[in-house]
């Protein structure tokens, strides 16, 4: 929600739209988004310009879990359930199946963090919903994009793009299983979340996908 900046005296305190997307490491269209959406507080100055709190964006970015409203599959129980499933698969005894993620620098580590926490969000609020907002899928897209070109920036081939994909996937699909068997949804209900989950993980395969070919294209034409 956009608020008006009521205290000029503290100025250095808020950043401009372009600052703050240097500083959490997303694109504009991804951190308007967020702004419109609420997940990080935006204010307009007189002339009707963004700006955004310091220690709100590094709070974004030192945030390490979510804590999420309540559905009747139980969200936030999701939620927690997909960010231990992704710790474990980054960090146990399976973690040499992502030797991408290991070559990353701390700072390509730190955004793909915040784009997978933000995943989390948008799919657990998606859980008792019969369809996504229109508002949902594109956020869904901006942070498939962000991925696929987080990812081209590395230098990743398209094996291990896809190889990222599922790695996104996989904790969705296990945390709605896991979800259903402690919380006993019925048939509809059960059914419904996993067409979300279907859903959010198309649109991020095929941003991702996407963004990755634009990022690829790009190069190979600067580079003639």
């Amino acid at each position: 929600m956009m608020e008006a900046i009521e205290n000029p005296q503290q100025e250095g305190r808020w950043v401009s739209l372009g600052a703050a997307c240097r500083l959490l490491g997303v694109n504009e269209s991804t951190l308007r988004s967020w702004a419109d959406g609420g997940v990080i507080r935006a204010f307009r100055t007189p002339g009707g310009h963004r700006r955004f709190l310091r220690d709100d964006l590094y709070a974004a970015l030192q945030r390490t879990e979510d804590t999420q409203p309540g559905h009747t599959l139980t969200a936030q129980a999701f939620s927690e359930g997909a960010t231990k499933r992704i710790r474990r698969m980054l960090h146990g005894e399976h973690s040499d199946a992502f030797p991408w993620y290991d070559e990353m620098d701390d700072a390509t580590r730190g955004r793909l963090r915040l784009f997978g926490r933000r995943l989390l969000d948008v799919t657990a609020g998606l859980l008792d919903k019969k369809r996504p907002s229109h508002q949902e899928m594109e956020e869904v897209r901006l942070i498939g994009e962000e991925y696929g070109e987080a990812l081209a920036a590395r230098g990743l081939t398209l094996r291990e793009l896809m190889e990222a994909f599922v790695f996104f996937r996989t904790p969705l699909t296990e945390s709605v299983r896991a979800t259903s068997r402690k919380t006993s949804p019925d048939a509809e209900e059960l059914t419904q979340a996993w067409q979300q989950v279907e859903t959010v993980a198309d649109m991020l395969m095929i941003a991702m996908a996407a963004a990755y070919e634009r990022s690829r294209n790009g190069k190979a034409v600067n580079a003639v």
